[in-house]
């Protein structure tokens, strides 16, 4: 079911932590995660976020801008009720032409809610992924 009326921001981290938890669609602009929720909203939910190692300060505003156009523009016809929604910018939505993020959500919305679809298993960098044992001798102290 499509949505015809405003969307929600979602604002506080736990709502962008509890979108995490769901489906992750990779597009080349941007990171599309999608979550069904349990509560009565009525619209559709949307966060956005760009991290620091994206850009300066007016790069990550301009690709949250962007971002936001993309959802005023084709929001009501490809989301759907009860979903919650983060897109989190990536460096290349500076320089995608604008048909081209438009076409990416488009996609990723399909994908998003094609029950068939499975998110790619997560990437992890070096020095994530949990404890990591150092190559250094201990100092032999008890802290």
């Amino acid at each position: 079911m499509t949505c015809s009326s405003p969307t929600i921001r979602l604002k506080k981290r736990g709502e962008f932590l509890t979108v995490a938890k769901g489906l992750r669609v990779p597009r080349r602009g941007f990171v599309l995660q999608a979550i069904k929720t349990t509560q009565a909203t009525g619209t559709p939910r949307i966060g956005y976020t760009v991290t620091k190692k994206t850009g300066n300060s007016p790069q990550r505003n301009r690709i949250k801008r962007r971002l936001r156009a993309v959802v005023a523009d084709l929001g009501k016809a490809h989301m759907h009720i009860g979903y919650d929604y983060v897109l989190i910018g990536r460096h290349a939505a500076l320089s995608l032409p604008y048909e081209r993020l438009l076409s990416d959500f488009m996609a990723g919305m399909k994908l998003a809610h094609d029950p068939d679809y499975k998110s790619p298993p997560p990437r992890f960098r070096k020095g994530q992924g949990g404890k990591q044992k150092s190559n250094r001798p201990s100092s032999g102290r008890k802290h």
